[in-house]
């Protein structure tokens, strides 16, 4: 890359016994863009470490490089080297800490050390050593374009602060034109001084909230105490008005009262509604009388009516009795028939059933002989395929036997087969990383030539033709004399071979423990074991279904089968030969039939005898009802009873009648008396009376309280005191209007000045606004970064040419994600160089695991802005994912 060469160019940077590393060097760093890379733990932040320990850290400090000290190793004194060109001047440090603490600077040809060398960077590059307790790092131009890794927006925010000095000095420098005149007083102390002046006088009426404090404070609440305290007493002026208004009012009510006599009124009414409610009364209690009297004329009509209804109901029952004697007569001589005839029917049923019966023994004979050697023919095929099943049993447990003694031979597993793949995978990796690092020398010689060589340990005669792999520094005897020494270019051949080498042992050592020599075999032997479990799976499914429950159950099935046919056989024996072919279902089917028919007839016997004692029960049973009603019929006394209760239904009617006619009249001459609203006047008037009598009792009490508090209040002079109170208002209220004008003419000039010494800042960080503008084109193009007063990006805003990505970001910067705010970070970082390197000072940028939190545009775009700003300035970057930065325009060193 051709460009100038950086005020501060760092060259080489050498560690030795500092942290991690025991000796380690970085060399030929370019004067623009370098990318140092590794992942996690390679130690990027420990050379960032003793970049920043060289250069902020007192060589005579133990507590700030303890840090710096190896794991485990108390004596060791970790040195920091440092070749680089400052202003041109080729430079030298070489810092030693904690044990053997030194500090040696050479500067050309000049030399200074210890703190005077410190000092002396110090100056150079814009930083003072920090005080006990404050961290080197936040201090000046250093800790301002340093990045650490993880640093936070309000960790920048702190470091602009501290470099706040050097970035004023670069803006003055820049801006002398507006330094000289009024505006420039304004943004520099002179401004500040009479700001503060004006705020400190402004302090003394109102605080920073903008409320009242002090004299001011307390004279606005005396105001508005006396404010409260006029209100209160025109209240009590307002009360005693109307107090006497009340007064007045309540008499003339009393006065109104006794003149209209309302009272006498109401009683005389009172009385009048009293005697109409005693006239109703009295109407009410004759008709509830008269309706007493019908509910009981008509109760005994009601009885009279039974007793005639009676003597109808048993005329008809004669007639009813007489017709069902006759019927019950002619039912009796058809049951008696019906009777006959199912005696008949049974007898000759029950002598078929005996014949029936005779039959069916000698076919049940025949049916036992035939079940019985159907039974046993059943019993001996069984017994056939239970030995069968014995037999295929015991072959199933013969090969089961013989799999179970040759698969515990078979170790190879599943598991291992895929721990072996990958154990050959990994050495045919290795072997490929080897061939790939080390050298492959081929050789044909003459047929008596020899060559011998050597290898470390190692040696042997080349002679003829082949090839050999070089791992290390290879030395040839030459014919004639002389040496030929063969060096791999590899940087870590010896490794590549150790690796090798240990995935031919794990190989050889897994296929010891499996029992085999090859991957092959192992293979082999893993079908074999799976050819073995198959077998078995089938074996045990042909043993389960042979035998279920076990061998030996089946065993004991094959014996009780043969013990069944055994007492098959002989209960055979015993049996009787049948005597005649019979057909024992044709035997059943006739012996069931005439069962059937006979029960059938049985049924219809005993029906016709129970129908006929039925019908016999019921002809006495009508016969003994019709006398009874006869004799009923043709009682005197009963004949009489009925004449008399004729004679007195008719008298009852007409009673009936007459009490209807009286009931009618009465319900006439309640409704016109109206009970009901006269006993609600009555209770209107004794509730107007009650109230009325409360009232005037209220009323006299509330009159005596009146003239007791308008006494009262007279004797203390209310109108006078509320005129001194007011008077001592109006006071208090002009000095604080006086006082609140004073504080509006300060706060007015005091905004005057902050908007002028805000135009006067906003001009002379014109020209640090305009390198933030620089890289924030190539960030956001068409946004613009607003600056506040202490040179930090606090907003972003989009015109209307800007795109996508700069009108998504848009807004306060403290709102923006975590990325993007580090993005305008180093943004901000690279505009604080540009400004610095105008005015003549060193800047050098260190960026540790940066951007991590940049997607891939984002990211695209600030390789953009690193690379335009490391035409200017050395920038060294250290990351842990090198596949981002492949394209950043900068080789990628690569930390072992």
């Amino acid at each position: 890359m051709n460009q100038p060469a950086p005020l501060l160019h760092i060259q080489r940077l050498r560690v030795a016994q500092l942290r991690k590393f025991e000796d380690f060097e970085l060399h030929d760093l370019d004067a623009g863009l370098n990318i140092i890379a590794g992942p996690n733990g390679a130690g990027k932040s420990t050379l960032n470490a003793a970049l920043r320990a060289a250069f902020l850290v007192r060589y005579s400090s133990n507590a700030s490089a303890a840090d710096l000290q190896p794991s485990g190793n108390s004596g060791a004194a970790p040195t920091v080297e440092l070749d680089f060109a400052l202003q041109g001047v080729p430079h030298k440090l070489v810092k030693t800490f904690l044990k053997k603490k030194r500090c040696d600077l050479h500067i050309g040809s000049q030399q200074r050390s210890e703190e005077a060398a410190e000092d002396y960077l110090a100056q150079a590059l814009g930083f003072g050593f920090a005080p006990r307790g404050v961290k080197a790092d936040f201090l000046g131009v250093p800790g301002l374009l340093w990045v650490e890794q993880g640093a936070h927006h309000e960790r920048f925010s702190q470091s602009v602060g501290f470099a706040a000095q050097h970035l004023n000095k670069a803006l003055h420098a820049q801006s002398s034109a507006v330094s000289s005149s009024n505006a420039g007083s304004l943004a520099a102390t002179t401004g500040d001084r009479l700001i503060g002046q004006l705020d400190a006088e402004l302090s003394q009426y109102l605080g920073k909230s903008g409320k009242p404090v002090g004299a001011y404070a307390q004279l606005i609440e005396q105001a508005e105490a006396l404010r409260t305290q006029v209100y209160t007493q025109l209240q009590h002026i307002a009360l005693y008005r109307s107090q006497v208004d009340e007064l007045e009012t309540l008499q003339q009510q009393a006065q109104q009262d006794n003149d209209q006599q309302l009272v006498v009124q109401w009683q005389q009414a009172l009385e009048h509604a009293q005697a109409q409610r005693q006239q109703a009364l009295a109407v009410q209690d004759a008709h509830t009388q008269t309706q007493l009297q019908l509910q009981h004329a008509q109760s005994q009509l009601e009885v009279l009516s039974q007793v005639l209804q009676q003597h109808q109901q048993r005329a008809q029952e004669l007639q009813r009795r007489t017709l069902s004697v006759e019927q019950a007569q002619q039912a009796v001589h058809t049951a008696q028939q019906t009777h006959q005839q199912a005696q008949q029917s049974l007898s000759d049923t029950q002598q078929l059933q005996q014949q029936a019966h005779a039959h069916t023994r000698l076919a049940e004979q025949a049916r036992q002989h035939q079940q019985l050697q159907q039974r046993l023919q059943d019993h001996e095929r069984q017994s056939q395929q239970l030995q069968s099943a014995w037999v295929q049993a015991q072959q199933a447990l013969k090969q089961l036997a013989q799999i179970a003694q040759t698969l515990p031979a078979l170790r190879v597993e599943k598991s291992d087969q895929q721990q072996l793949r990958k154990l050959e995978e990994h050495l045919l990796r290795a072997r490929l990383q080897h061939e790939a690092l080390a050298t492959q020398l081929q050789f044909t010689l003459p047929q008596a030539q020899q060559l011998p060589w050597h290898s470390g340990a190692e040696q042997g005669v080349w002679q003829g033709e082949g090839q050999q792999w070089l791992h290390g520094a290879t030395t040839v005897a030459l014919p004639g004399g002389g040496q030929l020494t063969i060096t791999p270019g590899g940087s870590d051949v010896a490794g590549a071979a150790q690796r090798l080498e240990s995935a031919q042992l794990a190989l050889q050592q897994a296929l010891r423990d499996l029992g085999v020599e090859t991957v092959p075999q192992a293979q082999a032997a893993l079908e074999q074991r799976n050819d073995l479990q198959a077998q078995q799976q089938i074996a045990q499914c042909l043993l389960h279904s042979h035998a279920p429950q076990g061998a030996q159950a089946l065993k004991l099935q094959l014996q009780q089968a043969a013990q069944r046919s055994q007492a098959l056989q002989q209960e055979l024996a015993a049996l009787p030969a049948p005597t005649a072919a019979v057909d024992w279902q044709q035997a059943q089917t006739a012996l069931l039939s005439t069962n059937t028919q006979l029960e059938h007839c049985q049924v219809q016997e005993v029906a016709a005898r129970q129908h006929l004692a039925l019908a016999q029960q019921h002809w006495q049973t009508a016969s003994q009802e019709l006398a009874v009603v006869q004799q009923q019929a043709q009682d005197p006394k009963q004949q009489a009873r009925l004449a008399q209760a004729e004679r007195e239904a008719a008298l009852l009617h007409a009673q009936r009648n007459q009490l209807q006619s009286q009931i009618a009249q009465h319900a006439q001459a309640l409704q016109t008396s109206n009970l009901r609203f006269a006993e609600q006047d009555i209770e209107r008037l004794q509730r107007s009376l009650t109230a009325h009598h409360a009232q005037v009792q209220q009323r006299h009490v509330r009159m005596a309280s009146l003239r007791a508090a308008l006494e009262q209040a007279g004797a203390q002079g209310l109108e006078e005191v509320n005129a001194l109170t007011q008077a001592e208002l109006a006071h208090a209220e002009r000095r604080t209007q006086e006082i609140a004008q004073r504080s509006q003419a300060l706060q007015t000039v005091l905004q005057r000045l902050k908007d002028k010494r805000s135009a006067a800042l906003r001009r002379l960080q014109a020209p640090l606004e305009a390198h933030m503008q620089h890289y924030l084109q190539l960030l956001l193009p068409g946004g613009k970064m607003e600056l506040d007063a202490q040179l930090l990006p606090s907003r972003v805003v989009a015109d209307a040419t800007a795109d996508a990505a700069a009108q998504r970001v848009t807004g306060h910067v403290a709102q923006m994600s975590y990325g993007t705010q580090e993005q305008l970070a180093i943004i901000s970082r690279l505009a604080y160089a540009d400004l610095l390197l105008k005015s003549g000072h060193p800047t050098l940028l260190i960026l540790d695991d940066a951007l991590v939190h940049s997607d891939v545009q984002r990211l695209a775009q600030m390789k953009r802005v690193l690379f335009d700003a490391a035409t200017r300035h050395q920038v060294l970057l250290f990351t842990c994912r090198p596949q981002d930065w492949q394209d950043a325009g900068a080789v990628v060193r690569m930390l072992p």
